[in-house]
């Protein structure tokens, strides 16, 4: 009968083999899947890297940055801001609009770095952020020379459409809901 250390390291062996069988992308979608219903997403991507090599890769793809739940990770900053930002700086570059939001607002009101928080802020509205064009468009209204573009943003996003509002009354209705939404939406990232 084998010791348990040689049946612990035949067990090891296995599993890394079962893993090394498995096509990277459908390792990246388990990631995917871990990280979009954990409570604690982040530690749960570090455990999956800790585990092995091949973890650690498909851990690391755009796709688990991309739907990485930012929002939930807020304590995170309370423990060690620089890991927290450093981790929404990651999660940016794979083109998380939550972390582009939340880095564009710490960028324009608590590090006074205006126009690289309205890198950010640009980037989540281009992918279609509706928070972030709010917040981009009132930030842009404020500054003379920028208020008609402000404006304009802010008009659009007004003029978006609800689902199930198709007369026009209902449809500036709906704008107001769209902004006053977003207003509230946008005071509770600060």
């Amino acid at each position: 009968m084998p010791r348990r250390e040689e049946r612990v390291k035949t067990a090891m062996t296995t599993m890394a083999t079962d893993i090394d069988s498995l096509p990277q992308d459908l390792l990246v979608e388990l990631c995917v899947s871990i990280v979009s219903s954990s409570p604690t997403s982040r530690e749960d991507i570090m455990r999956l890297r800790a585990l092995c090599r091949r973890f650690r890769e498909a851990s690391k793809g755009r796709k688990v940055g991309q739907c990485m739940p930012v929002r939930r990770e807020r304590v995170f900053r309370w423990l060690d801001a620089d890991g927290y930002f450093a981790f929404l700086r990651s999660c940016a570059e794979c083109d998380n609009l939550e972390a582009s939001l939340i880095l564009g607002l710490d960028e324009v009101y608590n590090q006074k770095r205006k126009s690289l928080g309205q890198h950010h802020l640009y980037k989540a509205m281009k992918g279609g952020h509706r928070v972030a064009e709010y917040t981009l468009g009132i930030i842009l209204f404020q500054d003379l020379q920028t208020q008609q573009l402000g404006v304009k943003i802010l008009n659009k996003l007004a003029a978006m459409d609800l689902p199930g509002a198709p007369s026009a009354h209902e449809s500036l209705i709906s704008g107001d809901v769209i902004i006053a939404t977003c207003r509230s939406e946008a005071a509770s990232y600060l």
